[in-house]
């Protein structure tokens, strides 16, 4: 069934990792790896499943049509075609948190469907009904409809099996299944995968040995890369050791405030006088004069307008360029002229963008909505991305284990993990651009700003207040509104 042949991962600085690891497993066998923390045991694992190359070696899996392929060497369609009869068990499980448990499970047969079918119309009734079915073997099916994220570690195990058991695999390879388990469910979990072994052919990673005597058939012991046993699991005894960092403390930080206070010529004596006299001032911006009001409500509406048009222009236009700068979903090559974009993109202050756009189009109420549209793309995009890179990797890789295609991945795992990120940082990004807009317009000749800067203009203090209010009074609302919406995403996410 699997054949690991001389297998070797050289580092470039010429370190071996895996010191050509060789072993076989055929039907009907549970195989455990063992051996210590940093001896290459799950690095064979990757190199099997071709998720990291080896220098060296070969993975030969007999599939089951009778074909044979290279596990570690095959590449795009055929390494997608291979993975589909790989069924994977991870150590942090790998679920997607903000899908169901039904969807978790059901995310194991995308590299067997079209990826058009799955990005538009996703799963049918006949394979829901048969994931539940494979929930029932796992003891999960009260669970089907359970958000991943709420369960605890043992159960998200038992979804990472139902998941691989619904994959139809030819063999499983579980990667240290028990590692972040209690002893209760480290049973429990043995117990599932054991009856698996004896249909199909099971290659776990262990560091107990008490484990691989009591429910492995044959254990392959690996230690500095190399296999040191190969047979039966009661001769096998390796002691886990595991290593910790320290952690730095970061400092200089009250230096550096310090510093720059001096920079900028800080004077805390003429700042509170600076104060004291403004407020004595006051007087001349009273009564304000209410018969502007309705000038002043249609003025401020033109400034929600603005933002309301920018803000999805943005978001859209961030959706592509977040993708094309994340380093874990995009190329290698696209990645860096993405990343400048948004750089630039933040760089450039929006008062320049809108001039130059008022000089080249002789318009001013258009320029304000496309100068505010990019500099919420520099951000958007930014965060965005950063969030896309948050995404575990390990969770990108069940899915390309499972022979999932690029997007795929993308839409089962990269959309619902950063989807609450952009709605609420879009909201946020909404607000302000209420202030943006409120700025550019008076740049621009329109909106409340402008009314604003005319009326400070020719001195007309009554009316400036009323401005002024009704700006304090929209910055207010969209904080308001931005706050209770992005409130309620949070709330949805947590439950």
């Amino acid at each position: 069934m699997l054949e690991v042949a001389n297998l070797k991962k050289i580092l470039p600085n010429g370190k071996e990792l895996l010191k050509g690891v060789t072993f076989k497993i055929q039907k009907g066998e549970f195989v455990g790896v063992l051996g210590p923390s940093g001896a290459g045991k799950s690095l064979t694992l990757r190199c099997i499943l071709g998720l990291t190359r080896a220098e060296k070696g070969t993975v030969r899996f007999r599939c089951p049509d009778g074909s044979c392929c290279n596990l570690d060497q095959a590449k795009g369609k055929e390494a997608r075609n291979a993975r589909r009869h790989v069924g994977v068990i991870f150590q942090g499980f790998n679920l997607v948190h903000r899908l169901s448990v039904l969807e978790n499970v059901m995310v194991g047969r995308l590299g067997a469907i079209s990826p058009l079918r799955s990005l538009i119309y996703g799963f049918t009734d006949k394979e829901a009904e048969e994931a539940l079915k494979v929930l029932s073997k796992v003891g999960m099916q009260g669970f089907a409809s359970r958000r991943a994220g709420s369960l605890s570690g043992g159960e998200k195990q038992r979804v990472a099996i139902a998941r691989a058991m619904f994959q139809r695999p030819s063999i499983y390879l579980a990667d240290e299944p028990i590692s972040s388990l209690d002893p209760k469910n480290a049973k429990a979990i043995m117990k599932l995968l054991l009856p698996l072994a004896k249909e199909t052919p099971v290659l776990g990673v262990f560091h107990q040995p008490e484990i691989t005597r009591k429910y492995c058939t044959r254990v392959v012991a690996i230690r500095g890369g190399e296999v040191v046993y190969d047979g039966k699991p009661i001769l096998a005894t390796y002691s886990p050791k595991r290593y910790f960092k320290l952690i730095l403390p970061m400092g200089g930080l009250t230096i550096c405030v310090y510093a720059a206070a001096v920079l900028c010529e800080f004077d805390l004596g003429a700042l509170t006088f600076g104060i004291v006299d403004g407020f004595s001032r006051l007087n001349i911006f009273f009564p304000p004069d209410w018969t502007v009001t309705m000038t002043m409500l249609n003025q401020s509406a033109i400034t929600v307008l603005i933002s309301m048009l920018a803000t999805p222009i943005a978001v859209i236009i961030s959706i592509g360029i977040g993708l094309a700068a994340a380093s874990n979903v995009s190329s290698k090559l696209l990645r860096p002229f993405a990343r400048v974009a948004l750089g630039l993109e933040r760089a450039l202050p929006e008062i320049i963008v809108l001039i130059m756009l008022i000089k080249a189009l002789d318009i001013r109420l258009f320029p304000a909505v496309i100068a505010i549209a990019i500099g919420s793309v520099g951000m958007l995009g930014k965060l965005l991305a950063d969030a896309i890179e948050e995404v575990e990797e390990r969770r990108l890789e069940a899915l390309k284990a499972s022979g999932a295609s690029y997007w795929q991945v993308i839409r089962y795992t990269v959309i619902p993990d950063v989807l609450p990120s952009l709605i609420a940082n879009s909201i946020f990004r909404f607000e302000v651009n209420i202030r943006a807009a409120t700025v550019l317009g008076g740049v621009a000749g329109v909106g409340i700003g402008y009314e604003l800067i005319r009326a400070i203009a020719v001195v007309d203090y009554q009316r400036a207040t009323v401005a002024i209010m009704m700006i304090m009074v929209l910055v207010n609302l969209s904080e308001r509104v931005s706050n209770f919406a992005r409130g309620k995403i949070l709330t949805k996410e947590r439950l």
